[in-house]
Parts: structure tokens; sequence; C-alpha cells
């Protein structure tokens, strides 16, 4: 019948089809992105829930205190702190489209061009390239989040899918595991429990890691007069999320903030070195106590890993490369070893 259809009519069909598909992919692309925002969460919380679980609670009762305890942060957050963020928001906007910033900016690149003049770079262009960032960056950042229906669906999915993580993420993981079959199951099991150990140390470990971050980034900001010093210490916070990338990236508002503030360098100096001192830190005290030991990697892997991860997927990319990087290389070990084992048996 379809083939005496007209051509217009045909087209038709055809533009409603792979619109249709369109649709889905991206909707499955978002729920995908929310449930691994859910995740990590989960990751951070489930400690938590399997502490009062271990005093006699249910686990529903428990994730249920949890979940309370969330809400109450959060809106006690909204009431006391989200006005004095806004300000601060506001300020630093105002900060950085001053003719000032522009100025800096075309100072910066100047000083960088010198610098780099013998590696045969020419026209940095960071103006450019800084106006194109920001318009890209900021039209997907408002977009996303200026858009009520894209907000309310995120405020309810991601607790949505957390809430039924942390309460049945164990029957979840038994079922997947029931599901293989018995020849694979001792392995099966193994593998999940190691890859569910290293995923929560290194998720745990980077959230305490970033929040401990901010709060001395916060601390030092504030003790060196750096103005909106809260705003400023929890970016530099998330960013260090972000392996190696991430502190440079989070270094640059407070050291052009500083610098616009005083309209010298010599604040920016000191806010630098500032800065690198907490990373020193991070890198001495920190991470060999907090992350390093989840995952077994090489510094230039990562590196390489969160690169290509950012290339492809944005941020993030960024910030789940590694621990994907991670589980596929405990999946390869464990399934060379099964396959020796069967090998020489």
């Amino acid at each position: 019948m379809h083939a005496f259809l007209p051509p217009w009519i045909k087209f038709i069909i055809a533009f409603i089809l792979l619109a249709g598909i369109g649709w889905f992919l991206s909707t499955i692309a978002t729920l995908v992105k929310l449930f691994i925002i859910a995740t990590l969460f989960a990751y951070i919380m489930n400690p938590l829930v399997n502490y009062f679980e271990s005093k006699g609670l249910s686990r529903t009762s428990s994730t249920s205190i949890i979940f309370l305890g969330v809400v109450s942060g959060l809106v006690l957050f909204v009431f006391l702190l989200l006005p004095n963020i806004s300000r601060e928001l506001v300020s630093i906007q105002n900060s950085l489209s001053s003719g000032k910033a522009t100025d800096y900016i075309v100072m910066l690149e100047v000083k960088l061009e010198q610098a780099t003049r013998f590696l045969g770079i020419k026209n940095l262009d960071i103006m450019e390239k800084l106006k194109g960032f920001a318009a890209v960056t900021g039209d997907g950042i408002v977009g996303y989040f200026v858009d009520s229906v894209s907000l309310l669906l995120n405020l309810i999915l991601i607790p949505f899918f957390l809430f039924f993580l942390l309460k049945d993420g164990r029957d979840f993981s038994k079922r997947l595991i029931e599901s293989f079959p018995n020849r694979y199951f001792e392995f099966c099991l193994n593998l999940i429990n190691k890859m569910d150990i290293q995923l929560g140390h290194y998720v745990r470990g980077q959230f305490t890691e970033s929040a401990i971050i901010a709060f001395i980034a916060f601390f030092v900001l504030s003790l060196l007069g750096v103005k909106n010093a809260f705003v400023l210490g929890v970016f530099v916070g998330v960013t260090n999320l972000i392996p190696y990338l991430g502190p440079l990236v989070g270094a640059i508002p407070p050291v052009v903030i500083a610098s616009l503030d005083t309209g010298g360098m010599k604040a920016a100096l000191v806010v630098s070195l500032s800065l690198l001192a907490i990373q020193v830190i991070d890198s001495i005290v920190l991470k060999p106590l907090i992350v390093s030991k989840s995952i077994d990697m090489h510094p230039l892997s990562v590196l390489l890993i969160v690169i290509v991860g950012g290339k492809f997927f944005g941020v993030l990319g960024m910030l789940l490369s590694v621990p994907i990087m991670a589980s596929v290389k405990l999946i390869m070990f464990e399934g060379t070893m099964l396959w020796r084992r069967y090998r020489f048996a």
C-alpha cells in the first residue's frame, strides 16, 4: 500500500519517524545522565544508610531518615545561604564583564605569547576563545536550568532514582548476579563486589577531598580579602573533582578577580601561590590518604583519559572517565585470571 503513497506523504512520515527516534534517544540520554548522577549520590550516602540499618532499623526506614536529613539540609541551605550566594554570583559576573577584565585578559595574552614564542605559538586569541566558550557554556547552562520543565523533571527524577538505589540497590545487584550461569556465578559475584567497593571508595574519596579543598580555599581566600570567597572556594572544590585539569580551571576566577579588585598583579600572584600551596597539600596529604588507594592508575594515564572523556562527553565525561576506565581495567584483569584458570585447569 505504501508504494501508492505520494512522495510528500512518504517524506512527512519519514520525518516524523526520525524526529520520534531523535526525541526517544535524547530522552534516554537525559534519563541515563540523571541515573548516573543519582548513582554517584547513592555511593556517597550508602554508608549512612548502612549505619542506621546496622542499628536495627529497616532498609526503608534508614533510607527515609537520610532523605529527611538531606531535604532538611537543602531547605536550610536555600533559606540561609542562597541569597548570599546569588549576590556573590552577580558580583562575580559584574567583575568579569567589566572593562578591567578585558584589559587584564589582553595583558595576560601578551605575556603568554611572549613566554611561549620559543615554541612557535602565535595568536593565542584568548579573548575570542573565552567569548566563544562563555557563549556556548552559558547558553547550555542557562538553557538547561532555566527551563522549568527540565528543572522540575530533574528535581523529581534524581531523588526518585536515588531513593530506590539506596533502598533496593543490593537487591538489584543480587538479581543481576543470579541471572548469570552457574559456571560464572563466583566470578561475577567477585567482580561486581570488587567494582562496587572500588567505585564506592573512589566516589566518596573524591567527594570528601573536594569538600575539604573547598573549605580550605574559602578560608584562605577570606584571609586574603578576596571578594566572594565562598562561591570561589566552592568553585575551586567542585573543579577539583576533575583530576589534574580541574585545579587549573578552578584557579582562574579567584586569580582574575583578585587582580581586578586590587588593580595589580601582586594580589593575583599571592592568590596563585596560595592555591598552589593548597594543591600541594592535596597531592601530598589528601590524595594519598583518601583517593589514591581506590584507583591504581598512572597519573599520565589518568590525564589522557580525562582529556579524552572531556573531548567526547563534556564535563560529565571528565568526571566519570577515571572510574569507568578503572572498572574496565578491573574487568580485564579478573577476566584474564578466569581465562587462565580454565585454560590450565
